[in-house]
């Protein structure tokens, strides 16, 4: 019974001290940014763009997912749920995350002693958003590839069951988000996330109205190696860092980063500041992630305070899919593109090389790719896609030279 007051007293006590309702997208978005922190503003192609920042999906081309559920503090059941599919107008996505505590068993004062009523009732507080994202180039060289979201937010709070202390404890409201996300570079990305900005408030069946707060979400991401990073490496390495600005509460921040040592394996690690009536704490977090035939399952554990029981497991299934989707622009007559001539990779005689047959064999593979992307090129359809095509192709032929001794 204490840690069920404990619990409620994190959703509900601060929320009814500052007459603001609470946000569960706040928590529960998914396992691979809770990995890193919470910082993913400038993450792209991943289902937690959903609750993080819309307009990571903007050049989606392929079906997301992301799904997680399971206790949080041992007492709050939580479930998330999130899809995501490219059109030709853009990208739209349904999702739906809450918690609840199940079973609060009611009490009531007789004289100077607390008795229970034998009654019992839930809390439930949950969002249901729709998204739309979609490529949104602003009028600026730098600011071009750029891509723009909105999440419309249905959100529901409060306790079910019949008990006249209870009655009208249970509430709807309605909000939206609007994000940008920009690519300056192949390497860098950063975002914006105004959360909650219409202030239309959350309505109370007693008539009570109360503000859902509006946050000023500011990040970006940082590809330090990697084949497009900032130095070339055949493993990836990102570097994300968010700051949160409300005005209800202190400013916190957000630090992550994620390594790929393979294709198939992620390791992830960060800070997750959250603030609170005691100030300011630092929550350490770790994850994993492993990914094959496009569908991911995430780990990570978070820490809420210096309470070792508080600290929490998140697990994560979901599918990212192939980019094999290609916006399709209406046109009234269809102009086809002009001929790009293809540079074939420079080709090294096999014979008297002085390679041994397994590096021949790799020196094959390496044309092979080159001569992939250079296609990839060809169709590429905007400038930080081709960016990344050409120094990609670079990269290879640098390789293919060093192999060859050249």
């Amino acid at each position: 019974m204490k840690k069920l007051f404990i619990v409620l007293s994190i959703f509900l006590i601060p929320v009814a001290a500052l007459a603001i309702s609470s946000d569960p997208t706040e928590t529960c978005v998914g396992a691979r940014p809770m990995g890193m922190g919470r910082a993913f503003l400038g993450m792209q192609g991943d289902g937690s763009n959903l609750f993080l920042n819309p307009a990571g999906l903007g050049n989606s081309r392929s079906f997301k997912l992301v799904s997680m559920s399971g206790k949080l503090l041992n007492d709050v059941d939580y479930i998330t749920l999130g899809v995501a599919n490219p059109f030709n107008f853009g990208v739209v996505g349904l999702s739906y995350v809450s918690q609840g505590v199940a079973g609060i068993q009611l009490t009531s004062a007789v004289g100077n002693t607390i008795e229970a009523t034998g009654q019992s009732t839930d809390y439930l507080n949950s969002v249901m958003m729709i998204t739309l994202a979609r490529e949104f180039p602003f009028p600026i060289p730098v600011l071009k590839d750029s891509n723009m979201g909105v999440n419309l937010k249905y959100y529901s709070q409060g306790f079910s069951g019949a008990s006249g202390s209870l009655e009208g404890g249970s509430g709807t409201g309605f909000d939206m988000d609007l994000a940008f996300q920009f690519e300056p570079s192949p390497f860098l990305t950063w975002g914006i996330n105004m959360q909650n900005i219409l202030s239309l408030g959350f309505n109370w069946g007693t008539g009570r109205k109360e503000d859902i707060a509006t946050i000023y979400k500011l990040g970006g991401a940082f590809k330090v190696l990697g084949r497009d990073g900032w130095k070339d490496f055949p493993n990836d390495l990102t570097i994300t860092v968010d700051t949160d600005l409300t005005a209800e509460k202190s400013q916190v921040w957000h630090v992550g980063c994620e390594f790929w040592p393979g294709e198939y394996l992620a390791i992830r690690g960060g800070v997750d500041q959250s603030a609170g009536a005691g100030g300011v704490a630092n929550n350490l977090t770790a994850g994993v992630g492993l990914k094959a035939g496009g569908f991911t399952f995430d780990y990570a554990y978070h820490q809420y305070g210096d309470i070792s029981g508080n600290s929490t497991s998140y697990f994560s299934i979901g599918y990212v899919g192939r980019e094999t989707f290609r916006w399709v622009e209406q046109r009234p007559t269809p102009v086809p593109p002009p001929p790009v001539e293809l540079k074939e990779a420079p080709v090294v005689p096999d014979t008297g090389s002085g390679l041994s047959p397994e590096e021949e064999l790799m020196a094959a593979k390496i044309r092979a790719y080159i001569r992939t992307l250079q296609k990839k090129l060809a169709s590429a359809k905007t400038a930080a896609r081709k960016k990344k095509l050409k120094l990609m192709i670079k990269a290879e032929q640098k390789r293919l030279k060093a192999l060859l001794g050249e």
